[in-house]
C-alpha cells in the first residue's frame, strides 16, 4: 500500500495535480498508512454527540481545508511549505474534538472546570488545541514521529495558534492584519511570501497568519457550500444554538438573541452572519488565490435563499425537507444516530 501510495504522488506529479499537496516528501508513505486510520479513530471517538460540534462538522471542515490547499496549486500565488499544509490539515481535523455544544461564554458565565483551567481565555479552543496534540502524540496515532524534532515544534506552534483563531471573538483581528499585509505586499509589487522549506522570521509571520484566517475560514466555510448542505448545517447550528439558549433560561441566564428560539430570526441572524464575517473573510483569501471565488458567489447565493425564508416560523425552518441529493453526499438527518460521545479529555490512550 505504501509503494501504491508513492507511485500515485509521483504519476500526479507528472500530471501537474497533486491530490498528496506535496506531503508524501514530507512523512514516510508507510507510517502515514498505519498510523492516519489509528489517528482519526481515536480523534473521531472523541467528538462528542451533539447536533453541529461533531465528528462530521471536523470532516466538513477538512474537506473545506483540503480544498483551499487545492485551490493554491492551480495558480501562481505562493505555496505554503509541506510542513504548513500538514499542520493546517491536522488543525481542521482536532479544531473541534471534544466540543460540548456550547460556546466559551456560558462556560465563563457558569465558572465550568475548562473555563478555569484556562482562565476564561479560549477555554474551548485551548482544550482542542490540546487534546488534539494529545492524541497525535499517542504513539499508534503519530504519523508525524520521523519528522524532524524543529519542525514539530513548528507544526505544533502553528495548529495551536490556528485552531485559538477560530474562536469567533478574533475574526475582526485576524483579518484586519490579513488585510494589511496584503495591501503592503500589493503595494510593493509583490505577494504574501511563505517561503520555501527553510521560511525566514517574516515568512515564518506570514505563515502563521494566513493559517490563522485560512482555518476559520474553513471552520464557517459551511456558508459557502450548496443550499442543501448549507441548509443542513443551519438547521444543525441552530439546533444547537438553541439547545444552549434552553439551558441559560434553566440558569437564569440572558441568552444572545440568536440562541433564543422565541425571538431568533435564523434567516435574518444567518445573513448578517454571512454579509459581515464570511464573505469578507473569503473575498481576501480569493485575493490571493482566486480559484476561491465561487466560495464567495455560493455564499450570496445563499443568502438570495436566505430572504426566501425570511416570512417562516423557526421550527417550520427547522424542519424544513432538504432538496434532493445524490446518495454520497447526503447528510443524516441532525436527530440521526451521533458518534460515541466522548470521554473525559485526559489521557489520550483511553
Amino acid at each position: 500500500a505504501a509503494d501504491d501510495l508513492r507511485r500515485a504522488a509521483a504519476r500526479a506529479d507528472a500530471e501537474g495535480g497533486d491530490p498528496s499537496l506535496g506531503l508524501h516528501r514530507a512523512l514516510p508513505a508507510q507510517l502515514v498508512m498505519e498510523a492516519v486510520p489509528s489517528f482519526a479513530d481515536a480523534v473521531g471517538a472523541r467528538y462528542m454527540a451533539v447536533p453541529y460540534h461533531n465528528v462530521l462538522h471536523s470532516c466538513d471542515v477538512l474537506q473545506s481545508a483540503f480544498y483551499m490547499l487545492w485551490s493554491m496549486q492551480q495558480g501562481e500565488g505562493q505555496q505554503l511549505p509541506p510542513v504548513a499544509r500538514l499542520a493546517f490539515l491536522i488543525a481542521a481535523v482536532v479544531h473541534d474534538v471534544g466540543h460540548p455544544g456550547v460556546n466559551n461564554n456560558i462556560l465563563n458565565s457558569m465558572l465550568a472546570p475548562i473555563a478555569l483551567i484556562y482562565n476564561d481565555q479560549h477555554p474551548l479552543e485551548s482544550m482542542h488545541a490540546s487534546l488534539g496534540v494529545q492524541l497525535l502524540l499517542h504513539p499508534p496515532n503519530n504519523f508525524c514521529a520521523k519528522l524532524p524534532a524543529s519542525r514539530f515544534r513548528q507544526l505544533r506552534a502553528w495548529l495551536i495558534e490556528s485552531v485559538l483563531a477560530t474562536d469567533v471573538s478574533q475574526h475582526f483581528e485576524h483579518l484586519e492584519h490579513l488585510n494589511l499585509k496584503i495591501s503592503k505586499a500589493q503595494a510593493q509589487k509583490g505577494g504574501m511570501s511563505f517561503g520555501g522549506d527553510e521560511p525566514d522570521a517574516d515568512q515564518l509571520d506570514n505563515i502563521s497568519l494566513f493559517l490563522k484566517n485560512a482555518l476559520h475560514a474553513s471552520d464557517i466555510g459551511s456558508t459557502g457550500k450548496s443550499w442543501p448542505l448549507y441548509l443542513t448545517w443551519m438547521q444543525r447550528v441552530f439546533e444547537e444554538f438553541f439547545a444552549q439558549g434552553d439551558r441559560e433560561k434553566q440558569q437564569h441566564l440572558e441568552p444572545a438573541p440568536h440562541m433564543d428560539r422565541k425571538v431568533a430570526s435564523i434567516p435574518k441572524a444567518q445573513q448578517g452572519f454571512i454579509n459581515y464575517l464570511c464573505v469578507p473573510l473569503w473575498a481576501t483569501l480569493a485575493e490571493l488565490y482566486p480559484h476561491l471565488n465561487f466560495v464567495v458567489e455560493q455564499m450570496k447565493d445563499n443568502v438570495v435563499m436566505l430572504q426566501a425564508l425570511e416570512g417562516e416560523q423557526t421550527e417550520a425552518i427547522l424542519s424544513l425537507a432538504l432538496p434532493t441529493l445524490p446518495a454520497a453526499t447526503r447528510l443524516p438527518s441532525p436527530k440521526a444516530a451521533r458518534p460515541p460521545a466522548v470521554q473525559t479529555p485526559t489521557d489520550p490512550g483511553t
